[in-house]
């Protein structure tokens, strides 16, 4: 399962993350971003590419230009999927999460390259 929506001030998320990302990174990527709020796979589908497809997917239907996205820093495995597919550490989110993102408009042979 895969769900995200359009991010924009006044939002918790949006707002949370501009608190807490570094001076300029906030207003170079929120607002009009796709947010990926949940990737879920179940564990005896993991390690088969399903959830890279199901990014992939959900991010191809979007017109925003950028995604971001905050992942738990004990999750490695949810992290290396990330940077293989051109995501991106912007900074992080309270104490033990952290938030990436993807421009869309560069991404080339990966998600968002529909574009």
């Amino acid at each position: 399962m895969a769900w995200g929506y359009v991010g924009g001030r006044g939002q918790y998320w949006t707002d949370r993350a501009a608190a807490a990302l570094p001076a300029g990174v906030g207003e170079a990527w929120l607002g009009g971003h796709f947010e990926v709020v949940e990737l879920i796979v179940v564990p005896a589908c993991r390690r088969r590419g399903v959830a890279g497809a199901l990014l992939r997917a959900l991010l191809a239907r979007t017109a925003s230009s950028r995604a971001l996205l905050s992942v738990d820093d004990t999750n490695t495995a949810a992290r290396s999927l990330y940077r293989s597919m051109g995501w991106e550490l912007l900074g992080s989110y309270g104490s033990a999460m952290s938030i990436m993102g993807i421009d869309l408009r560069r991404a080339t042979g990966q998600a968002g390259s529909s574009r």
